[in-house]
């Protein structure tokens, strides 16, 4: 059956059919339009400068980038590849236990390195420290046998040492008197014990080494003979030096566990000029454990697992950080550091600032930073004047960012390069250490030796500088113009320098399908210069993540990237517009009313307009997309107008509506 009407509409549920006016020449008054919204052409992605550090997930900030691993992009305009790693063992061999502190001996000029059975020094000597037996004290060895990991131990008032490591299946030691006691050891248990050193720190020229609440801590004035303590207070966690309330001598604090402070202003011997320790003050309850003790402001402040206090000099407590009780971690207060005018601090797995004027701000590598992945603690703090460096541990691995908080457009922010990548090697300490006027270095553990890298201000220039193996930097996903259109990726143009045969960059791409990086090229590139690179075929996506990956085979010397883009187009999704003059009779009585109001509740409809063109035989009643559009009012409509004809027609009455095309199903 033919229609009488041109269109038909479905606007909230009722159902009418329209007429289109036409013009003078016999045409209707009805036009389709294309509207194409505003997009890039071409798309490029460009990045020229990546100082602002990683943590971005998509593209906003031109200096930031999404993550990478053993790079340097703390230097403007370019991405080098991160320090070398060193590692340190014992004459070839290994330390035997993971690090867990540095002490840097200015008395002797030597790095101290304490593990958790042993105490070694390094610049190509180094000592154990062994009992020994016929003196009863602790000394400087080079040798190493299973009993010398033996600690001695008391049974019935009298000291008994391991005479052999034990045999057979049992494998239970061989136990003497070392003091000339005929009492035998029939029936007795006995303990195999190894040093566990937990902390050292240098106090008025005198090494200080803390064994816990089991063993007496022990002095040296020359880190090879060591003098265990005979003051009353013998036990201690760690120790922390700082100046009396009237700034005019040194002060060694210690701790103990779970919530003991005390000082003395010479913890040796009594022989040696040791004096008593203070009676303890108590920090908090015993319920919870100290963790460290430490300065900021000129404020003594003692860090536990369930919070922050301040002891001051008069020996009063303030709680500080009250809300760590229902965030206690041992972690809390672990490791410390000064930079600049603040003390961080770790925190259970992040960090913390504590500023000049006593303000808290949670901070970190991975605090504030987008959804890249990155969770896990602080394992180690370093600092020198112009870079904080913080160890961390993601469960797997362990990294090394090097960081700063700048002010940038108005703002203070922090910058983080994932700088040193150390594997699955344990890290449990960092340490800055200036060996000499042109030596610099940062100490951590790596594993089962000590690592360090050189500190450098300019590597590249800076002949002692030493470049890793490898490295990669992934910048930030680009989503073009909208995240739902579709792109087309087809070349890219890079700036580099320095590259040679076993000096080079691949270039890496991801999209929103993939789970992993595919090269751009075959092999990796040396050109250097700007250099453009067509890809065999386009790359269709969504959203698009690029990679560079950096290699050498020199660690004197390092591949730079200066600049790079990725360059493809866009396709943006185009509007359609139905725009309709419809005729609403030749006199105001006729049916202007009845499609006015009915045209008018397109406006509010809170469903879809409903719209076919009868003419080419659609029906509301269908199909949508087939037989039918959705389309909603546009803004603006409708409009009633007056269409003037030729002389030989009347004036007629219309109403112009404006229809968008929306996609529904």
């Amino acid at each position: 059956m033919v229609s009488t009407h041109d269109h038909e509409l479905v606007i909230a549920g009722v159902t009418k059919g329209l007429n289109l006016i036409k013009d003078d020449s016999g045409r209707a008054m009805y036009s389709v339009i294309e509207e194409t919204p505003k997009y890039e052409n071409p798309l490029l992605f460009t990045q020229t400068d990546w100082v602002g550090g990683h943590g971005q997930y998509a593209f906003n900030k031109k200096d930031l980038y999404f993550d990478g691993q053993s790079i340097d992009t703390t230097q403007d305009g370019r991405v080098i590849l991160g320090p070398l790693i060193n590692s340190v063992g014992i004459s070839g061999g290994t330390l035997g236990a993971n690090p867990v502190c540095y002490c840097w001996f200015s008395a002797i000029g030597k790095l101290l390195v304490a593990t958790a059975t042993r105490v070694f020094w390094y610049d190509d000597t180094y000592f154990v420290m062994k009992w020994d037996k016929a003196n009863h004290a602790w000394a400087a060895t080079h040798s190493w046998t299973t009993a010398d990991w033996v600690r001695p131990t008391t049974y019935n008032g009298h000291i008994y040492e391991c005479t052999s490591a034990g045999t057979g299946a049992a494998g239970e030691p061989t136990w003497a008197t070392t003091d000339g006691d005929t009492t035998t050891s029939s029936g007795a248990t006995f303990t195999c014990r190894s040093i566990s050193i937990t902390d050292m720190k240098e106090f008025n020229g005198i090494l200080y080494v803390a064994l816990g609440t089991g063993d007496l801590y022990y002095t040296s004035a020359d880190a090879a003979t060591f003098t265990v303590t005979d003051l009353a207070d013998h036990h201690a966690i760690g120790f922390f030096s700082t100046l009396n309330a009237a700034g005019t001598s040194n002060v060694l604090w210690k701790f103990v566990t779970p919530n003991q402070i005390a000082s003395t202003t010479d913890g040796r011997a009594a022989g040696s000029g040791g004096v008593a320790w203070s009676s303890p003050a108590y920090i908090g309850d015993t319920s919870n454990n100290i963790t460290n003790i430490f300065l900021s402001s000129g404020n003594f402040l003692v860090g536990r697992t369930d919070n922050l206090y301040e002891y001051n000099s008069d020996g009063g407590i303030k709680a500080l950080m009250g809300d760590l009780v229902q965030n206690r971690s041992t972690n809390n207060f672990k490791y410390v550091t000064e930079w600049q005018t603040g003390t961080y601090f770790s925190l259970g797995t992040g960090m913390g600032e504590l500023t000049a004027y006593d303000a808290f701000e949670p901070m970190g590598p991975w605090t504030g930073i987008d959804d890249i992945g990155k969770v896990g603690k602080v394992v180690g703090l370093g600092a020198d004047k112009d870079w904080l460096y913080v160890a961390m541990y993601d469960g797997t691995n362990y990294h090394i960012y090097k960081g700063r908080e700048v002010r940038k457009s108005g703002e203070l922010r922090w910058e983080w390069c994932p700088w040193v990548f150390m594997s699955t090697n344990v890290c449990a300490t960092a340490q800055v250490v200036q060996h000499s006027a042109t030596d610099r270095r940062l100490w951590f553990g790596y594993g089962n030796n000590a690592g360090y890298v050189i500190l450098t201000d300019n590597p590249t220039t800076d002949s002692a500088a030493r470049f890793s193996a490898t490295g990669w930097i992934r910048m930030s996903y680009t989503y073009g113009t909208n995240p739902y259109w579709d792109k087309m990726f087809q070349s890219f143009v890079t700036e580099t320098k320095g590259c040679a045969a076993g000096i080079t960059y691949q270039p890496k791409y991801r999209k929103d399908t993939d789970t992993s990086m595919t090269a751009l090229v075959a092999s990796p590139l040396i050109t250097n210069g700007v250099n453009k690179t067509n890809f065999t075929s386009a790359l269709s996506c969504n959203r698009m993540q690029f990679e560079v990956d950096l290699a050498t085979n020199d660690s004197t010397k390092t591949p730079e990237v200066l600049f790079f883009q990725g360059r493809g187009v866009e396709k943006p999704e185009t509007v359609r517009i139905h725009e309709a003059t419809y005729s609403v009779g030749d006199t105001p009585a006729r049916k202007t009313e009845t499609i006015r109001t009915f045209l008018r509740g397109g406006r509010t409809s809170t469903t879809l307009i409903k719209f076919a063109d009868l003419r080419y035989g659609d029906k509301t009643s269908g199909t949508a997309g087939t037989d039918y559009v959705y389309c909603v009012m546009m803004p603006g409509s409708p409009e009633e107008v007056e269409i003037i004809h030729e002389k030989s027609r009347s004036t007629e009455l219309g109403i112009r509506v404006r229809l968008q095309e929306v996609s529904f199903t």
